[in-house]
């Protein structure tokens, strides 16, 4: 949610998946669950890590880049 002191919006993530440390990454369903991904695997099917993909704890903080934004609804 984000909002500016008068009104109040929801914005949809645009994440697919985030690394949670060196070893661990998790994976987001369409409801929303988080699964466990082992990140050797992952990174070495890609031919390295990714430096667009967020870490799991910026986004529980809040800090995420506006391309990981989607679309935003006004609350009530």
């Amino acid at each position: 949610m984000v909002g500016n002191g008068e009104k109040t919006f929801f914005c949809r993530l645009n994440v697919a998946s985030a690394y949670v440390n060196k070893k661990e990454m998790v994976s987001f369903t369409a409801s929303g669950r988080m699964l466990k991904i082992d990140r050797a695997t992952y990174d070495g099917a890609l031919g390295g890590p990714d430096p667009n993909k967020p870490y799991l704890k910026d986004l529980q903080a809040g800090r995420v880049k506006p391309a990981d934004v989607g679309g935003c609804s006004p609350l009530r």
